[in-house]
């Protein structure tokens, strides 16, 4: 099978484009957040892609040279399918195009549609792809949908091959703490992590955190293979999906398990579909569940341990990204 994938460049979506390729998928990739309008070694770069994001007509110009460059490799690398993650840019115009040639098209959507602007943008653009792969299994329960049966569950997963990693003595100091929370600074979670600030806790993730109270526990950003050796190191992996809540669980809720790591999460109603609460992963509801979670876990380190590890069993048996890309590959045939 042939596939175009258009996506942002991400370490995750790199996993997903290996994952088609481990399972016989010939990959066409085509980088979505860049200068199209550059050379490639400088298109990449942040700062010129900010500026060709946020100047209007620029913004356009590049949009229509990516949607160029898209109908071009339809026409010569002659794809069954396109997948797209996220990659919002590309219009319904140009995905006609594309289905006139008898390709399919999909998209792996990462983000809450419940959540500005994105719900807004599902709303206006989910029609025009065959089907519409979300992780979140209320939007196939939407019976306002017009299309209901383009909707399809593909939950997110992880690569435990990928996400290995070897601890080393400064990662140690680095990374070992009670608590590990890795993500944006949105105010629940500040909120719930200022309810824990007597534990010993460390907060990675984008800038943001340094404007809270939680300025002194915040440790900065971290690429795919630090955010393993903080989910090993740390005693409690705490995860906290976006609001507004969804069924849908977000790739933590697999990376943390998949490096091995003790989780304790906000419940959501597809997590039990996923993993089996009290034994597989830890959920919290409410700020006092959560406190009185962490408090109990930080004392039984054995039980910590059983979980992580019947977690990690889950991940393999049930959730790698190779599972995920079989799903999407049958639904193309």
């Amino acid at each position: 099978m042939k596939l175009i994938i258009v996506a942002p460049h991400s370490d995750y979506n790199d996993q997903i484009k290996r994952a088609f390729i481990a399972c016989g998928v010939d990959i066409f990739y085509i980088e979505e957040r860049m200068a199209h309008f550059l050379p490639k070694f400088l298109g990449k770069i942040s700062v010129l892609w900010n500026i060709a994001r946020k100047t209007p007509h620029l913004r356009q110009f590049n949009k229509k040279l990516l949607e160029n460059k898209l109908i071009l490799a339809c026409v010569n690398f002659k794809p069954q399918a396109v997948l797209f993650i996220k990659a919002t840019s590309v219009r319904p115009n140009t995905l006609n195009k594309i289905k006139e040639m008898g390709i399919k098209t999909a998209n792996w959507f990462p983000e809450n549609i419940y959540r500005p602007p994105y719900d807004k943008w599902f709303l206006s653009r989910y029609a025009y792809y065959d089907f519409f792969l979300t992780f979140d299994s209320s939007i196939t329960e939407r019976r306002t949908l017009e299309f209901p049966n383009k909707i399809k569950y593909v939950p997110f997963g992880a690569d435990p091959v990928e996400l290995g990693a070897d601890i080393i003595e400064k990662d140690k100091e680095k990374f070992q703490c009670d608590i590990c929370f890795i993500g944006a600074a949105y105010p629940e979670r500040a909120e719930a992590l200022l309810a824990l600030k007597n534990y010993d806790i460390k907060i990675f993730g984008w800038s943001g955190w340094e404007k809270t109270q939680l300025a002194d526990r915040y440790f900065g950003p971290l690429n795919a293979a630090e955010s393993v050796k903080a989910y090993k190191r740390a005693k409690i992996c705490l995860n906290m999906n976006t609001r507004p809540a969804t069924n849908g669980v977000n790739v933590k809720t697999f990376e943390i398990v998949a490096a091995g790591g003790f989780q304790i999460s906000d419940w959501r109603k597809d997590v039990e579909d996923l993993f089996i609460p009290g034994k597989e992963i830890v959920i919290f509801r409410d700020l006092n569940d959560l406190q009185s979670k962490v408090d109990y876990y930080l004392k039984h380190e054995n039980e910590r341990q059983v979980i992580a590890k019947a977690g990690h069993e889950r991940l393999l048996k049930d959730h790698t990204l190779k599972q995920r890309a079989m799903k999407i590959i049958h639904l193309f045939k």
